[in-house]
């Protein structure tokens, strides 16, 4: 099966399970922080003299992998407390942590003191005023990854539908299909991969392809069948192929060109952050000693674990990454850059 199936089959249950609970009317607070918030009653968008300034991505591409579990902004770290959907707590650099929203989220954004994402009990994409703590309905219907990018959040769905929408409500707009496992925005550069647009029926492989951000046809950029992941930044792309048997790191530019190999290893995702990469492996001796997070430079060089862990998918938020592992039930699991302070973030029920 492959890993795309696997990710919307996740995604399915996880929908099917929120929509037969009742999430808002039996949760409470974690036992640190500060007195929660609660839910908002959303508003409907209406036209303001004040418009946000959005300018570039809301988050990075490291915030946003995993289906935005955390995010960043002015210090704090706004995440989720369950693996790719749950409430949102916010995080501060003090180490206290309250409940800012009750309910059943994803795909967290931040920028201008606005916090967007995805509401799974009304089926909506939002945003929140994190002044005010006033809510508003962006576009009604289905979502499986949001990311935003200057005023336009871009947003795929359960057909592979990828398309954009101002942070407003208006100016929705249809920019490709086919688009399932996931998509990240580069250097003006929507970057995805896909099997469906081969030429070749009979090939089944994923290929890394780009678009303009207000769409037109893809474009492959990289030749070499994908396996497993790929991450965008930095002026390259890195993706794991295989190559005479064995999985295989390799990193080209944005373009597709002057490719080069880093290392053989099997990862489960990686990440660029402040010029540095960041992945997960589940290693390959048998003793799984070379299992966990770890650090290395562009060029695949002062390749280091940061701590032996079982890991899978995970983003990057502040100064720690937030991951997921088969052994909790849905829980999300955090742990500092530098190895420390490993923690379960508490549930909030």
């Amino acid at each position: 099966m492959t890993k795309r199936i696997i990710s919307g089959l996740l995604l399915l249950g996880l929908f099917l399970s929120t929509a037969c609970s009742d999430n808002a009317g039996n949760q409470t607070a974690p036992t640190t922080g500060n007195t929660p918030t609660g839910s908002v009653k959303p508003t409907e968008i209406s036209s303001s003299k004040n418009e946000l300034k959005l300018g570039g991505l809301g988050t990075n591409t490291a915030n946003s992998a995993a289906y935005g579990m955390a995010v960043e902004l002015d210090g704090d770290v706004y995440h989720l407390d369950r693996i790719m959907e749950g409430n949102i707590l916010k995080s501060v650099t003090s180490g206290s942590t309250e409940l800012l929203l009750k309910g059943t989220y994803s795909g967290l954004n931040a920028k201008s003191e606005h916090l967007f994402f995805f509401n799974y009990d009304s089926s909506a994409i939002m945003s929140l005023d994190l002044k005010s703590m006033e809510q508003k309905e962006i576009r009604r219907g289905s979502a499986t990854q949001l990311l935003l990018n200057d005023e336009y959040l871009y947003f795929t769905d359960y057909d592979g539908i990828l398309s954009r929408i101002k942070y407003d409500g208006t100016g929705e707009a249809k920019l490709a299909e086919d688009i399932w496992e996931g998509f990240q925005i580069y250097d003006n550069y929507i970057y995805f991969d896909s099997s469906d647009l081969n030429k070749d029926s009979s090939d089944y492989s994923r290929y890394v392809y780009r678009l303009p951000l207000n769409g037109g046809t893809p474009e492959k950029v990289v030749d070499e069948a994908l396996f497993k992941t790929f991450a965008v930044g930095e002026g390259y792309i890195f993706y794991e192929t295989v190559i005479d048997g064995s999985s295989t790191i390799r990193r080209t530019d944005s373009a597709g060109n002057n490719t080069v190999t880093l290392f053989n290893k099997s990862l489960e995702d990686i990440l660029i952050v402040s010029g540095k990469l960041y992945y997960f492996t589940n290693g390959r001796t048998k003793d799984k000693s070379d299992q966990g997070l770890y650090l290395a430079d562009l060029d695949g060089k002062n390749d280091t674990m940061i701590i032996k862990l079982a890991g899978a998918s995970f983003n990057i938020a502040g100064s720690s990454a937030y991951f997921l592992t088969s052994e909790d039930d849905r829980a999300l699991n955090a742990v500092n850059l530098d190895g420390t302070n490993l923690r379960k973030i508490a549930k909030s029920e």
